[in-house]
């Protein structure tokens, strides 16, 4: 059971910006760093990790699926102490073997509906509620920056309806009807956010458009379809941040009005480049990195192999220790408090 947890090593170099450069060309360069930047991250996602994942499928399937058991055994094992304790610390149960006899077999009585329950899950795509619950609110603050406690309860429905519904046309290979769910999922549908998007999209159009625009560059490119993303979305900063793009692109003039845009989107960019950064260093320690393009060596498969069996070992020694713990705790004798003694105290000497 290889979990392939990444480790920081050093990223490919990309070029920096010249210390002497103009606000807008600052803004270029960091444009591009940040585009150079997402193509490896996508690269890894769409093409490295997909490939080592069907490769680990059809080398190592009878050991993934142990794996994935060890891994879930292990997970519910940790809950019921977890959830013993709080249960006992909160005074829900008068000891802490009541709590674990509690959990245990609250633990038991979910294994035996899972499955059934996974059918009965429209409502959240077919996932536990508190793991559809955690996906979504990671959703909201990845994808659309929004703190789900912030949301006002009707657009918090909605969204998260939307959520499911574009998570079950996913797992029934509607891609087409997913992606236009998850782009209007907790999306601005205020009149003045679409009125100023459909302002923005339409000047856009008007310089982009390959219908009006036949000497198109890649750069100019990627700008119209980031926009045309953007209006299904409803996303107004975007748009409005590629309208800034077009405009360095262009070497066009940025009016005096909008360069306190230019600076908060510079500041955003370079919180992202960083955090990319970070990511990729990371990911270059997984085996996936470059698995597209890498020949399967035998050496290779004979390291992921070892790396399976150790990871598997060490999980099923877990396993033992978590449920010695478990059984040490339910065989706990519960001290009752000492009665008051009956016997009569020593009067001192007169």
């Amino acid at each position: 059971m290889s979990s392939h947890r990444p480790s920081p090593a050093p990223i490919i170099a990309v070029k920096s910006s010249v210390s002497a450069q103009s606000l807008e060309e600052k803004a270029l360069a960091s444009h591009e760093r940040h585009r150079q930047l997402e193509a490896l991250h996508s690269q890894f996602q769409s093409g490295d990790l997909p490939a080592f994942e069907t490769w680990l499928d059809t080398e190592f399937s009878k050991e993934r699926a142990e794996a994935f058991a060890v891994e879930k055994r292990i997970d519910e094992l940790e809950r019921i102490l977890l959830d013993s304790e709080d249960a006992w610390r909160s005074g829900k149960a008068r000891s802490l073997k009541e709590a674990v006899a509690a959990q245990w077999e609250a633990a038991q009585a979910r294994a035996d509906t899972e499955d059934a329950d996974k059918a009965a899950y429209k409502a959240t795509a077919g996932l536990p509620p508190e793991e559809f619950e955690e996906l979504f609110r990671s959703f909201l603050r990845q994808m659309r920056g929004i703190d789900i406690d912030a949301m006002d309860e009707a657009s918090c429905q909605k969204a998260r309806a939307d959520f499911a519904e574009g998570m079950n046309r996913a797992a029934a290979g509607d891609k087409l009807g997913y992606e236009k769910l998850m782009m209007r999922t907790a999306a601005d549908e205020s009149a003045n956010n679409v009125r100023q998007v459909k302002a923005i999209y339409r000047r856009l159009a008007k310089r982009l458009h390959p219908d009006q625009n036949g000497g198109w560059d890649e750069h100019e490119k990627r700008l119209w379809e980031e926009a045309s993303f953007a209006y299904e979305a409803l996303n107004l900063e975007d748009l409005q941040r590629i309208e800034l793009l077009l405009c360095l692109h262009r070497r066009e003039e940025i009016p005096a009005t909008r360069r306190g845009e230019l600076q908060k989107w510079m500041k955003r960019i370079t919180e992202a480049i960083a955090a990319l950064e970070r990511e990729l260093r990371e990911l270059r320690q997984h085996p996936a990195w470059g698995f597209a393009k890498r020949r399967r060596t035998k050496a290779f498969r004979e390291k992921i192999r070892m790396e399976i069996a150790q990871g598997l070992s060490q999980g099923r020694l877990q396993i033992a220790m978590l449920e010695r713990e478990i059984e040490l705790l339910l065989q706990r004798r519960v001290r009752k408090k000492a009665a008051p003694s009956r016997r009569k105290k020593p009067r001192p000497p007169q």
